[in-house]
């Protein structure tokens, strides 16, 4: 098996990250590292966040990477990508399921 890296640019959308992550705890491909680039979200999103990745941390590899500033999506993938040691990478938004 070869692991897939999936990542995932994160900016303020704590309604919908624990949906997302609940979506790749479901899928039956086990080999997974995500990455989550917190694009310099608010403090109480930040905070959630930090919450449910503690939560989830025993369903998969998780990542946890914090942007020193508001770059936008494309800088933070780019970062996932750095870190990545998957042979595959899969971008995912933080408001997606798979």
């Amino acid at each position: 098996m070869k692991k897939i890296s999936i990542i995932i640019p994160y900016f303020d959308r704590h309604r919908y990250i624990e949906d997302c992550l609940i979506s790749i705890a479901r899928q039956s491909y086990r080999l997974l590292e995500v990455i989550i680039i917190n694009d310099s979200s608010s403090p109480t999103s930040t905070a959630y966040l930090q919450t449910i990745i503690a939560n989830m941390k025993d369903q998969f590899e998780i990542i946890y990477l914090e942007q020193p500033s508001n770059l936008g999506a494309g800088a933070a993938r780019n970062r996932g990508v750095e870190v990545a040691t998957g042979e595959y990478l899969n971008f995912l938004d933080s408001d997606d399921l798979i």
